[in-house]
């Protein structure tokens, strides 16, 4: 009897002493996190398919969040979203910021090109540059330029879209406007726009 407990025991101390598998681990999979802007309290918030933006009470917007505008038509927020045209195609950010400048004025933008980064919906950083320009009418443009490579843009094409920030103030206005703006560059959060 002594020889069949001795191995019944031996078995059970080596089971008991046999590390057992502890189980694996499914790989979570990575949730999305949605990112919406904060915006000052008493500021507006547009919400739509190209972008997401914050404004100041002072503005109102046209409705598609493209155009914010004060009771001063000369006091404006705009926002242009589109594809590189042809001719932009390879040009570098800061290229392309010295080609878009051109719209408001002949001359290149006297100062230095500020880089800025900004979150779009997903929480990705984006790249983009800042500049002032002063027109040959004496308006103060802050221009903001950004690309965000490889999204669709109300169609089934992942390409570059161009995000253009523009405020625009009479230069002798500029100071007391800025930092309205500053809410508009702030919260600006470009969005990925499906099919339709």
């Amino acid at each position: 009897m002594k020889r069949s407990i001795t191995p019944f025991l031996l078995m059970i101390l080596l089971a008991a002493c046999t590390p057992t598998a502890k189980p694996t681990l499914l790989a979570t999979e990575h949730v999305l996190q949605l990112v919406t802007p904060v915006v000052p309290e008493g500021a507006g918030f547009f919400d739509g398919c190209t972008h997401m933006v914050g404004y100041p009470p002072e503005f109102t917007t046209d409705g598609a969040g493209i155009l914010f505008e004060t009771q001063d038509p000369q006091i404006s927020f705009y926002i242009n979203i589109r594809r590189r045209t042809e001719i932009e195609q390879g040009l570098s950010l800061e290229e392309l910021v010295s080609h878009v400048s051109k719209t408001y004025s002949s001359q290149s933008p006297s100062q230095e090109l500020r880089h800025v980064m900004l979150t779009d919906f997903l929480g990705q950083e984006l790249k983009g540059l800042i500049t002032d320009i002063v027109t040959s009418r004496g308006m103060h443009v802050r221009l903001l330029i950004l690309v965000r490579p490889e999204t669709l843009l109300m169609d089934m094409v992942k390409d570059d879209v161009v995000y253009e920030l523009v405020a625009q103030a009479p230069g002798g206005d500029w100071v007391e406007w800025e930092s309205h703006f500053e809410i508009f560059f702030e919260s600006f959060r470009p969005i990925e726009c499906g099919g339709v």
